[in-house]
């Protein structure tokens, strides 16, 4: 596990940060050399990777197009335990808070725990709270979990 990652320093550093979220099932792979491109003018801070219903293989696709090519950490956003991968440089380790499916908040968390301990990635521990947006999600969808009220926060 990474203990001193540019992630850690950046969060320490206390100053304002941006990450840019590539859905793996939305990118266009024809266009990938030109996204990178972009990627790296943009400087943003992270490149998160994932998404609610993404194949592993899909994952790993980008993660792979993105690895070696960009000097910016990436970051896997997983929707799901089978998407993860060796090849990204941290893993958000989300626990869905907002939601009442238990299989969100640990359970899917006992279930890769030895193969992700087994990996030279980051674990950043991360709570997920979904916010009724006034459509509905595919977050909403594939764990089962009702968002919760945007007026709760008022």
């Amino acid at each position: 596990m990474k203990l001193n990652s540019a992630i850690k320093r950046g969060v320490l550093s206390e100053k304002g940060q941006i990450a840019f979220l590539i859905d793996p099932d939305k990118f266009d792979f024809d266009s990938a050399q030109d996204f990178i491109q972009k990627i790296i003018f943009s400087k943003i801070d992270y490149l998160f990777i994932g998404g609610s219903t993404v194949k592993r293989e899909d994952l790993e696709r980008v993660v792979e197009i993105f690895s070696g090519r960009i000097s910016i950490p990436i970051v896997l956003f997983p929707g799901d335990v089978y998407q993860i991968s060796e090849k990204a440089d941290a893993l958000l380790y989300l626990s869905v808070l907002s939601g009442r499916n238990p299989d969100y908040l640990i359970g899917q968390h006992t279930r890769t725990a030895k193969e992700i301990s087994e990996m030279d990635i980051e674990i950043i521990p991360t709570a997920y709270l979904l916010i009724d947006g006034g459509n509905s999600s595919a977050v909403a969808y594939v764990r089962q979990t009702a968002p919760m009220p945007s007026n709760q926060f008022n």
